[in-house]
């Protein structure tokens, strides 16, 4: 099952978003939710998610802080989705710097949305996870099963 964490300092927000669709239906498994960056960090460090979704506005870290701080420290995954009340282009832009998969508006967020955005995480999960092992291989890493697993969820490196 894929993990995903989500970050909002909204609690309304956050319970809207768990109960807005059916997580294990698509394969999803909600490790935890955070009220601010530094929390959603803590978690991405405990449970290594491949989807984050956070809010940009936050207290402590900001989602745009958080996802340029996962990207520098663990590479491709997670994948993030942000999900914002501001539809400003600087924002969207500074998000794309970190390669995150979608930019959702809260006022216009529907379960087909939603949805929609989280598929596209999925595939660009997978894709990541290919890039992984293929550039492993390219380097003659030599990678057992259970090695593969912890490298593709990004608990250890290639040897």
């Amino acid at each position: 099952m894929i993990k995903a964490i989500l970050a909002d300092d909204e609690p309304l927000v956050l319970i809207g978003l768990k109960s807005m669709i059916n997580w294990k239906e698509l394969g999803i498994h909600l490790c935890g939710t955070a009220a601010n960056g530094d929390i959603a960090y803590e978690l991405i460090c405990e449970y290594h998610p491949e989807i984050v979704i956070t809010d940009i506005q936050m207290p402590c870290s900001s989602g745009l802080a958080l996802g340029k701080r996962c990207q520098d420290e663990f590479g491709r995954l997670p994948v993030f989705i942000i999900l914002t009340n501001y539809e400003d282009f600087s924002y969207v832009k500074e998000a794309m710097h970190f390669q995150a998969i979608d930019y959702l508006i809260k006022i216009d967020l529907s379960p087909d949305s939603l949805i929609s955005a989280l598929k596209k995480a999925m595939e660009q999960k997978n894709m990541k996870q290919i890039d992984l092992v293929k550039k492993a291989a390219e380097q003659g890493v030599k990678l057992g099963k259970s090695h593969v697993s912890q490298y593709l969820s990004g608990k250890t490196t290639p040897r």
